[in-house]
């Protein structure tokens, strides 16, 4: 629902176990690889620090933003996110898990990405 309500090409919803976060399952437009699976935070250094802050992270382009270490925008490119806007989940002040609402293609930020209030 989250992935149509906001016009996503694919939204995910990740558990923070630790150093690692796992994706349990995808919705995602037809044609996108699925991104399930079990990844490790300490690879990716700027969203590990984001989500330990409990503040949102977004990129309009990975193959352009400086923020995204080189082993993301691999993975990014690899998977078809090009653009996303991670929303960390907070519970009794610590992250337990991660809303990702992602895009394949570049945007020109959020209020393009996701126009508000939805139609």
């Amino acid at each position: 629902m989250a992935r149509q309500h906001f016009a996503a090409d694919r939204c995910f919803y990740c558990e923070v176990e630790g150093s690692r976060v796992v994706i349990r399952r995808d919705a995602a437009s037809d044609g996108l690889p699925s991104v399930a699976g079990t990844y490790l935070l300490t690879n990716f250094a700027p969203m590990q620090a984001a989500i330990e802050a409990g503040q949102p992270f977004s990129v309009r382009d990975v193959r352009q933003d400086e923020s995204v270490d080189e082993s993301l925008r691999r993975l990014c490119v690899q998977l078809q996110i090009i653009s996303y806007l991670n929303v960390p989940v907070i519970k009794n002040g610590q992250p337990v898990g991660v809303l990702c609402l992602v895009q394949s293609t570049p945007t020109n930020g959020l209020r393009s990405m996701w126009p508000w209030p939805p139609k």
